[in-house]
């Protein structure tokens, strides 16, 4: 019963540890669906900027679970700016 406890505490604890914020910069517009939140390669030339997101994640046991709390979490500080698009300018992963 005590491994059943500590394991799942450990994967409560790895599941979705990911903290992000938002910067309001243009106007802010009422709140979006994060799922319809699309990840664009080039904003179209006719795109608003209306924030500056940022994310980071500790939580997952591999790189990419982490780049998917990450995503996840950009997605959600995006659509509380009213955002339905957001281009990721900077990527970094660090290791311990």
């Amino acid at each position: 019963m005590k491994t059943f406890i500590v394991l799942a505490l450990l994967l409560f604890l790895l599941s979705a540890c990911a903290t992000g914020s938002a910067i309001v910069t243009g106007t802010k517009r009422p709140p979006t669906n994060p799922e319809k939140v699309q990840v664009l390669l080039e904003m179209p030339v006719s795109a608003e900027v209306i924030g500056i997101v940022k994310a980071r994640s500790l939580g997952g046991l591999t790189d990419q679970d982490k780049q998917d709390y990450a995503l996840q979490e950009l997605k959600e500080q995006a659509a509380k700016l009213g955002a339905n698009a957001m281009e990721p300018l900077i990527y970094s992963s660090i290791r311990p």
